[in-house]
Formats: C-alpha cells, sequence, structure tokens
C-alpha cells in the first residue's frame, strides 16, 4: 500500500505563491518549489490571480504542509481543502475560478 494517503487541494493567491512554493520545498525538497505553478482566473484567461495544486501526501505532510501554510490561510491569501473528500472541480467552482488557458468551467 502507499504511504500517500492524502490528498490536498490547495490554492493561493498569485502574490502568496512565491512564498507558498518555498514552504511546499520544505515538505518535499525534490519538486515542491513547483507545486504552485497551475495558473487560475475568474474568466480562465491571463494573467492569473491564483495558483493551485492537488497534491498526494503521507499523512505526516498533510499536517506540515497545513501548519506552514497557516498564516498565509489567516490572512486569506490560501485555502486548502482536503482532496479525499472533495473534487479540484468542486473546489474551482466553489472559489469561482478557472485553469488558465482552459476558459471557465463548463465552457
Amino acid at each position: 500500500m502507499t504511504a500517500y494517503t492524502r490528498r490536498l487541494i490547495i490554492v493561493v493567491t498569485a502574490s502568496a505563491a512565491g512564498a507558498a512554493n518555498a514552504r511546499a520545498k520544505e515538505v518535499d525538497p525534490e519538486g515542491g518549489e513547483r507545486a504552485f505553478t497551475a495558473g487560475l482566473s475568474p474568466t480562465g484567461e491571463e494573467p492569473a490571480t491564483h495558483y493551485w495544486c492537488s497534491w498526494a501526501l503521507r499523512e505526516s505532510d498533510d499536517g506540515a504542509m497545513r501548519t506552514k501554510l497557516a498564516a498565509a490561510v489567516a490572512a486569506g491569501l490560501a485555502r486548502v481543502f482536503n482532496g479525499n473528500a472533495r473534487t479540484p472541480e468542486s473546489v474551482l467552482a466553489e472559489l469561482g475560478l478557472a485553469m488558465v488557458g482552459r476558459g471557465p468551467a463548463g465552457a
């Protein structure tokens, strides 16, 4: 059985993406710095107003990532969702965001 039993869907504002990537690298030194590179916007067009990731991780890393993003969440710069209970599509719909380059959801 895989050790990666948790999934987080994390959305950060464009202004917080650099710091979020730095926190992700602390959890995943082999690629965390590229966690938040998928752009989002209300229209699905540039410029990206937010970035997101859907991340499979170990239980201990789930807690670590939530802790590292706690200040950004409190400041309204990040949202963290349980990806074991939610789909990326439902999260993006709730936030009114679409993947840049793909247009609005349902289009």
